[in-house]
């Protein structure tokens, strides 16, 4: 675990920023999501190394999964 005072002001930020966007990831809901994946189709792409990284996978897989498969979909119609 990282401690403040080992930090320099850059390391702060982005440890900070992480820790926001981590929060944000526990947090959203599908509508949310919903709303992103119209704005931009590759959202879903976009955020799925950051769930992994941060564990999430399980907890929003439930919400998600039937976006992801359409995402999965997607990817099979490029070939």
């Amino acid at each position: 675990m990282f401690y403040y005072t080992t930090l320099n002001s850059e390391g702060r930020s982005l440890y900070d920023q992480l820790r926001g966007f981590k929060y944000y990831l526990e947090t959203v809901e599908r509508p949310q999501i919903e709303l992103l994946l119209k704005d931009d189709p590759e959202y879903i792409n976009k955020i799925l190394p950051w769930i992994v990284l941060f564990g999430l996978q399980n907890k929003l897989a439930k919400q998600i999964e039937d976006l992801m498969q359409q995402t999965i979909q997607q990817w099979g119609a490029g070939d």
